[in-house]
């Protein structure tokens, strides 16, 4: 009589394969993972980028309206922060973690 061949596989051969199928994995999981974080921290960034830059636009566009020490600003966006020095033009925009600083000439005929 012959004896029949088991045709599966082994113990220790199903726990090599897992071995390496965790040691390449593992480490794609994790690029992948930071790939993620920096995705959503530069789409951050870009969208406080942008958020400046069109601060900055709108108000050398309008080349600010002084009154008195206070600078009248209709059209930036709540989320932006502006500093504006009346006696320099000196404008400092800023959102999130992104700040621009630029100076703006005075609208002729104001004070």
């Amino acid at each position: 009589m012959k004896k029949a061949k088991n045709g599966g596989y082994s113990l220790v051969e199903v726990l090599v394969a897992i071995a390496l199928l965790a040691i390449i994995t593992i480490p794609t999981y994790t690029c992948l993972v930071l790939s993620v974080r920096l995705n959503a921290k530069t789409d951050e960034m870009l969208k406080a980028q942008l958020a400046v830059s069109s601060a900055v636009e709108t108000l050398m566009a309008e080349k600010l309206t002084v009154n008195g020490d206070n600078a009248v600003m209709n059209t930036v966006s709540d989320n932006v922060d502006v500093d504006y020095d009346a006696e320099t033009g000196k404008v400092t925009v800023s959102c999130g973690s992104v700040s621009v600083t630029t100076y703006i000439p005075k609208k002729e005929g104001s004070q």
